[in-house]
């Protein structure tokens, strides 16, 4: 038997690579599915292929051979609304708890979907990155529903979510949420102050709101907040603090136990970097980014004799790779 499954995978792999979709997609659809689950079934990983799409899905949820998955990639399947659904009506989902779907094109009605479903109620950890969750998938799904209280990481990057997605996050009880992933959706000021000043995160450790047009006013609320006072990690990356927001966040005493922040092309310069440099509230940082801001020689200086910033091992200069040891935790703090 195990003959016959590798014989076929090869021969599935051999249409792949010459490149004809049509002959890739009549070849046993189901044999491929059944060959990326483990053997012990509890992990199916179909990585990001592409030639799942909805049907694929559709066969898949009416497995009986998932019954015990707890794991499960599909990143970059063309997955739709329709396939998103067929998941949350499958009755053979009930064990899962990691469900990452990774770049595909489920919009606001698929996740409603998922987010109510009677199937899919253990979830710890979700990835919705690059989809088209939009606002109203946050609002009437997402964060309305109770059957992902228990998240731990939730990852709605690139999702279109606006400010009214943010603050429905805010207001949701994820008790248990440790990291929060909402690079690129259009948050805004009103979106990132909802998230500093909510009282519904209290295990949060990881924060991403990097390209959100973040400006001084969002960095003013957190600063007054007296929440979310546990982050060790904060990615702010190509937002527009400029020398006020970076005051304000150097002040900031919730961010006392942050230990990596990112800081990359934010508009400040020599005064931000010395207010970075004189903040006794940064003491725990070990990783700091301040590429793409021209704080000069002087403000390199600042941070470098900094006696509040001693516990730094890694920091990106503008201008100054060398400084970095391990350039890649410093470029993906929101892949941890």
């Amino acid at each position: 038997m195990r003959k016959i499954v590798q014989k076929k995978t090869w021969w599935f792999l051999f249409l792949y690579l010459i490149g004809s979709p049509a002959l890739v997609y009549s070849f046993d659809i189901n044999q491929f599915i059944f060959n990326g689950l483990s053997k012990n079934r509890t992990s199916l990983d179909m990585g990001g292929s592409g030639i799942i799409k909805d049907s694929g899905i559709k066969f898949l949820s009416q497995s009986k051979l998932i019954r015990n998955v707890q794991f499960l990639r599909l990143q970059t399947h063309d997955i739709t609304n329709i396939g998103a659904k067929a998941l949350a009506a499958s009755p053979y989902l009930t064990k899962l708890k990691f469900l990452d779907l990774f770049q595909n094109n489920i919009e606001s009605d698929g996740i409603i979907a998922l987010a109510f479903s009677k199937n899919v109620t253990s979830l710890t950890y979700l990835n919705l990155w690059g989809n088209q969750v939009g606002d109203k998938g946050i609002v009437d799904g997402i964060a309305k529903s109770k059957n992902l209280a228990q998240l731990e990481h939730l990852d709605l990057s690139g999702n279109q979510i606006g400010p009214n997605g943010a603050k429905a996050i805010a207001k949701a009880g994820f008790k248990a949420l440790r990291v929060l992933l909402l690079g690129d959706n259009h948050i805004g000021d009103e979106g990132f102050a909802a998230i500093a000043e909510s009282s519904n995160l209290p295990s949060l450790k990881i924060l991403d709101v990097s390209k959100n047009q973040i400006g001084s006013r969002g960095m003013k609320r957190w600063k007054t907040s007296a929440n979310i006072n546990s982050l060790s990690e904060l990615n702010l990356k190509r937002n527009q603090l400029g020398n006020e927001g970076i005051k304000y966040l150097a002040g900031t005493k919730n961010l006392s136990t942050l230990k990596k922040l990112d800081l990359q092309w934010n508009q400040f310069n020599f005064q931000g970097a010395k207010d970075l440099s004189q903040s006794v509230h940064l003491r725990s940082l070990t990783i700091l980014n301040v590429w793409g801001n021209e704080i000069s020689d002087k403000g390199v200086q600042a941070i470098k004799e900094s006696p509040h910033l001693k516990n730094l091992t890694n920091t990106i200069f503008p201008f100054d790779r060398g400084e970095v040891s391990t350039g890649r935790e410093l470029e993906g703090l929101q892949e941890n």
